[in-house]
């Protein structure tokens, strides 16, 4: 059972240095990598909060590093409404997927999403919609995108909100 999946929106294309360091922090976390597939023991390294002691019972997650197009994943009604909230265009996209959903493949993708949201500068993408109204007295900024479906919309957040986020009761991320 596939578990959520976030992404972090960038204004820059990562630079090859960036895109070795998402590498060798993947591989500081991990048990295994293969691929765009790894198994996360640990957050640690990256200033989180889970340490699975037993390499076997790693968490399976996915990495996919991909630019934004026009017309790709986002359309451009999306991507001019990201544009007002963060201030300038995407142009990348780092993708986290947690290939489980239990508790702890929730904590570690909100984890990883802050810490390459820091790491690289960029916004966080939530897989849906975070239902603002339930969110009162949150720090940061946080924007509803809507589709042109209009029967689809989902959230982007800033840094601030993750990390207030990440430590709500009840925290989930968007499955």
């Amino acid at each position: 059972m596939a578990g959520p999946s976030s992404a972090v929106l960038l204004s820059l294309i990562p630079s090859e240095t960036d895109l070795a360091n998402i590498q060798n922090n993947i591989q500081e976390i991990s048990a295994t990598v293969q691929g765009e597939d790894f198994w996360v023991a640990t957050t640690v390294p990256i200033g989180g909060s889970v340490k699975i002691n037993n390499t076997i019972e790693a968490r399976p997650f996915i990495l996919e590093l991909e630019e934004i197009r026009a017309g790709g994943f986002y359309s451009a009604y999306e991507l001019s409404q990201i544009a007002v909230f963060s201030h300038s265009k995407p142009l990348f996209s780092v993708n986290l997927i947690a290939m489980c959903n239990g508790q702890v493949d929730h904590r570690i993708l909100g984890e990883l999403t802050l810490y390459f949201a820091n790491t690289l500068n960029g916004i966080i993408y939530f897989d849906g919609n975070l239902e603002l109204q339930e969110i009162a007295g949150h720090q940061g900024k946080i924007c509803d995108i809507d589709t042109e479906e209009a029967t689809a919309a989902y959230s982007v957040c800033d840094t601030e909100f993750m990390k207030w986020w990440l430590n709500r009761s009840g925290f989930k991320m968007i499955k």
